[in-house]
């Protein structure tokens, strides 16, 4: 969670735009842990979490698993402490509800890559090798479980990761009319995806 934390505003730390560190970890990474560890794989510097690939080779069932086994959390969360301990949060979080549906292709877009991952590195432990790494091993889990591809969703905003991902050959897919965070709505929603097949 401290890793999403320090990495989930377009790459950077978020903690001046989101306050509820627990709440932003509910929302974007700690369902995986719980529910799908198996695949699931961590960086480590004696010890201590320094990065992560997290993922599904389903997203359809994710997506399910996520309200039943989230929603509840993310909603309690919210209105027992982020309401009144993190108000500001409020103003993010009704800004996500109010974004526009996604005019991404989704039943295309997972026809044809129907995995989906999140990785993130504290900037410190960047250009190690280690996202590489992470990723490499992402792919051949996902291989193993015959999955056809794989897609993730980032922002204009992340210089750092788009030059990555096309490195590691993701193609942009899709990019969205619109930004995630309503500080910077020109910096616009993109997919990109890799076939494994």
């Amino acid at each position: 969670m401290n890793v999403c934390y320090k990495c989930g505003y377009m790459g950077e730390d978020v903690s001046d735009h989101f306050r509820d560190e627990k709440l932003f970890g509910y929302l974007f990474c700690l369902y995986y842990p719980r529910y799908e560890p198996e695949h699931c794989f961590v960086a480590e510097d004696n010890g201590k979490i320094v990065g992560y690939i997290l993922g599904t080779p389903d997203t359809r069932r994710q997506e399910r698993l996520f309200m039943a086994k989230m929603g509840w959390r993310i909603l309690l969360r919210t209105f027992l402490i982020t309401s009144w301990r993190y108000f500001p949060d409020l103003k993010v979080i009704l800004h996500f509800l109010r974004l526009p549906r996604s005019t991404a292709p989704h039943d295309e877009i997972l026809e044809k890559y129907p995995a989906h991952l999140h990785i993130d590195i504290l900037e410190s432990y960047q250009r190690r090798g280690i996202g590489t790494k992470l990723m490499q091993c992402f792919e051949d889990h996902m291989r193993r479980l015959k999955v056809k591809g794989i897609h993730l969703g980032t922002s204009e905003g992340n210089y750092k990761a788009i030059p990555f991902y096309k490195k590691m050959g993701f193609q942009i897919i899709h990019t969205e009319r619109y930004g995630m965070w309503p500080d910077a709505p020109e910096k616009r929603g993109l997919i990109f995806a890799k076939s494994l097949i």
